[in-house]
């Protein structure tokens, strides 16, 4: 997956999944698990992380590749 956003603000994280999805991409907004953690927009999953990360370089926006919780083959 490769991680756009982080933010404790869900319209703000929702938001940015509406740019993201009008601009032809796939994100999905994660909940936090925990009151100390953040909304996360992330798009993927990817199947390679070259993928993701020429992705990321297209997106001209920070972002960075994560993989996600108990897939250990990414």
């Amino acid at each position: 997956y490769l991680q756009v956003s982080s933010s404790r603000n869900p319209t703000w994280a929702e938001d940015l999944a509406s740019r993201l999805r009008a601009a032809g991409l796939q994100p999905t907004v994660l909940k936090p698990a925990g009151a100390d953690e953040s909304y996360r927009v992330v798009l993927g999953p990817f199947r390679t992380r070259d993928e993701a990360e020429e992705t990321s370089r297209r997106l001209g926006m920070p972002s960075f590749v994560i993989t996600a919780q108990g897939d250990s083959s990414r």
